[in-house]
């Protein structure tokens, strides 16, 4: 085997680069300031130009990276990466194209104008916005700076405990059902304010402990609200259960202990 010992390497007029028609093989480290070239194949430059060493790029590779990268790359990737990536990307990637990572390897900067699609876990630190329509499994916290979080179609199920400075839901309104008439509540009004300027009967058997209707009397008189067959309306305070009497203009709330019996509380007669 012959050996080369050079300090530069031009073409014929001194001015241009040699061509290596046959091709190159570099088993060591490959260093330029940028590789100007497609990549096709397991790191190959151009034209059978082959490293199986890392190789080092100051000013980025321009070119696309077809084939599979196996070794480290510390430059830039401005083409597209349609290979597997087994090593090391420490530069920024801007693809057009999606590249198929499926290295361990670091991956430090991911500049990507489309869409990323994993088949697996994504594991990631420091990202500012994420759009999942999948699972996110956050280790140790979620952070929301601004904007809240909204949760649609399923609802939210937490294992742990939620701690909240302020809350808007549910329960931060309560929404009106107007009536003009005698009435008598059903199972939809938990949660929620019976507007009327007539009696209300409350029925046995149709809440469940837990449940808690208001009842607002929009009139200038006041209104029977009556324990229905079974029921046991008892005001709060009080000993004795029976129908109660509502003021003018007044408020009262039911909250049930049980689905048969009651305490009312509020604006009683």
């Amino acid at each position: 085997m012959s050996q080369l010992n050079v300090d530069v390497i031009t073409g014929r007029d001194g001015q241009g680069s040699p061509e290596f028609t046959k091709g190159a093989i570099i088993t060591g480290v490959v260093t330029a300031t940028t590789l100007n070239q497609n990549l096709s194949g397991d790191l190959t430059v151009g034209r059978n130009f082959k490293a199986t060493g890392i190789t080092t790029a100051t000013g980025g590779f321009v070119g696309d990276v077809t084939g599979n990268v196996t070794g480290n790359v510390t430059g830039n990737v401005t083409g597209n990466v349609t290979g597997n990536v087994t090593g090391n990307l420490t530069g920024t990637v801007q693809t057009a194209a999606q590249p198929n990572i499926t290295s361990v390897g670091t991956l430090s900067s991911l500049n990507v104008t489309g869409n990323i699609s994993a088949g697996g876990t994504i594991t990631y630190e420091d990202v500012t916005s994420v759009d999942s329509v999948g699972i996110v499994t956050a280790r140790n916290k979620l952070n929301v700076v601004s904007g809240g979080i909204n949760v649609a179609a399923g609802g939210a199920n937490v294992t742990g405990v939620v701690t909240a400075t302020s809350y808007e839901g549910r329960h931060s309104q309560v929404p009106k059902n107007a009536q003009t008439g005698a009435y008598t509540l059903v199972k939809s009004d938990s949660g929620k304010c019976v507007s009327t300027n007539s009696g209300v009967t409350v029925p046995n058997a149709v809440f469940a402990a837990g449940d808690c209707v208001t009842i607002w009397n929009d009139s200038s008189s006041a209104i029977t609200i009556t324990q229905g067959s079974g029921f046991q309306l008892r005001e709060a305070g009080e000993t004795t259960t029976g129908n109660v009497s509502l003021k003018n203009f007044g408020l009262a709330t039911l909250w049930f202990n049980t689905g048969g019996t009651a305490v009312i509380s509020g604006n009683l007669a």
